[in-house]
């Protein structure tokens, strides 16, 4: 008996990986990357929420952290972290910039940022000089730099100026593995 479907991304391009994803049942799919089970929680229809949001949900709730009517600024809009990152903070109402590849100078809106969330891949990204003195900084980011992991911000030269900070590895990783499972345990209770 099946009780939960996860596809690991990125698939390999000959591949039509929404096709794959949407043969996902919803009812089994505690990664909502159906576009049913998405479209859901995108309506707020959904019991679960995607696992980074729920990574970000539960860092801000064990340390207090309130994303209301704060300035919040989201790197990338990728499917997996960025996409629904920014979904959620919008709902909790929060001001979402979205900074892209076509971001005309990144670190004017990212300096001004509250909340800083990132979820590009590229190690080291964002750089002390991009981060306000006392913001929060919640890296999914990871890369190789130098044969290591790396995150997307620049852990060494930013972790002083940050009031939080989130390591790579072993930052949002186990997060949200744990919300991965309590998904599927939320979609068993049906």
């Amino acid at each position: 008996f099946i009780k939960g479907v996860i596809v690991q991304l990125p698939l390999p391009s000959k591949f039509n990986v929404q096709y794959l994803l949407n043969a996902i049942p919803v009812d089994k799919d505690p990664d909502l990357l159906n576009e049913r089970s998405f479209g859901s929680f995108l309506s707020g229809r959904s019991k679960i929420i995607p696992p980074a949001a729920e990574t970000v949900r539960s860092i801000f709730k064990k340390y207090r952290i309130s994303p209301k009517e704060k300035n919040c600024v989201v790197f990338g809009s990728g499917r997996l972290v960025g996409l629904p990152v920014i979904n959620w903070l919008l709902r909790e109402k929060s001001a979402v910039s979205i900074i892209n590849e076509f971001t005309k100078n990144p670190e004017k809106i990212s300096k001004k940022a509250d909340i800083i969330i990132s979820g590009v891949g590229q190690p080291h990204l964002i750089s002390k000089g991009m981060v306000k003195k006392g913001a929060i900084v919640i890296d999914f980011g990871y890369g190789q730099k130098n044969g290591k992991i790396s995150g997307d911000v620049d852990f060494e030269k930013v972790k002083n100026r940050a009031a939080l900070i989130t390591p790579t590895p072993g930052g949002t990783g186990p997060i949200l593995v744990a919300a991965l499972f309590e998904n599927l345990r939320n979609l068993l209770k049906d």
